[in-house]
């Protein structure tokens, strides 16, 4: 049996900020959605489609980087079970190690391939981070000294309000010693 699409076009009310969006629902009554931008683009052939602008270039991304670093997501898999790290590791945790694997390919070790370890935990690090900033993981994931949020999330979070960011024991906002006793 063929497939019939029907197709709507109406305003986007998903997402206000990406224009509009195309409806499609088949003749089985399933619903999809396509984000629709407005701008297209015409090839010489006469084919057109939406622009790529704003949507991030997949077809700039380091193909070998990104095998390479599979095959430490499947080392990982093997060892600790597939999207393990996704459950939500401590930032922290993804920034210790992968500083010590990159000073180590920095001096020269090749015990373990350090570089594509470096490089998965600041990849991970970086999804833990947007994660945490969508709400799907817990602010307290990020752990990270010296910040209590970092700038992706800060920007993109309700911040808490200038007395409640100020030091209980001396009362000023930018205490070093906040939490520790030692400010009085």
């Amino acid at each position: 049996m063929s497939q019939k699409n029907f197709v709507v076009f109406f305003p986007d009310f998903l997402n206000k900020t990406q224009g509009d969006a195309v409806m499609h629902v088949n003749e089985d009554c399933e619903v999809g959605y396509i984000k629709d931008s407005g701008s297209r683009s015409e090839f010489a052939s006469g084919a057109v489609r939406d622009c790529q602008k704003g949507k991030g270039r997949m077809d700039l991304l380091q193909i070998r980087s990104m095998m390479a670093v599979a095959d430490i997501m499947e080392a990982g898999a093997e060892k600790y079970n597939a999207r393990n790290w996704e459950k939500g590791i401590p930032l922290s945790r993804f920034l210790d190690s992968g500083l010590r694997h990159l000073f180590k390919h920095v001096l020269g070790h090749t015990d373990e391939p350090h570089l594509k370890q470096a490089c998965w935990n600041f990849l991970c690090m970086l999804d833990t981070e947007l994660r945490i900033t969508e709400g799907v993981l817990p602010l307290s994931l990020n752990d990270l000294p010296g910040c209590e949020l970092s700038p992706s999330i800060r920007d993109n979070i309700f911040l808490p309000t200038e007395q409640q960011m100020k030091c209980a024991e001396c009362s000023e906002p930018d205490c070093l010693q906040r939490g520790t006793g030692n400010c009085l």
